[in-house]
């Protein structure tokens, strides 16, 4: 997803830390997910990333986003809001 709060990092491509991505299972599969995701990105700096779980769905949204924007992600997913 394109977070229109931020400035585009590539004109021409999307990237994750443009914004986030949204991805949604069918069981428990995204708890498991996000511990693939943590355990990856723990050494990876470039790669890292701000996720959460609701159900069964995943957000993973950019770390360029300040800490108040990144709750407001979070608020609106706990809260079912599009």
């Amino acid at each position: 997803m394109l977070d229109t709060r931020l400035e585009r990092s590539a004109a021409s491509s999307f990237k994750t830390r443009d914004g986030g991505s949204v991805e949604v299972f069918a069981n428990a599969d995204a708890e498991a997910r996000r511990t693939c995701i943590e355990a990856i990105v723990k050494n990876v700096a470039p790669l890292n990333e701000h996720v959460c779980v609701s159900g069964p769905i995943l957000v993973r949204v950019s770390t360029r986003l300040t800490p108040d924007q990144v709750a407001g992600n979070w608020d609106a997913l706990a809260s079912g809001a599009p």
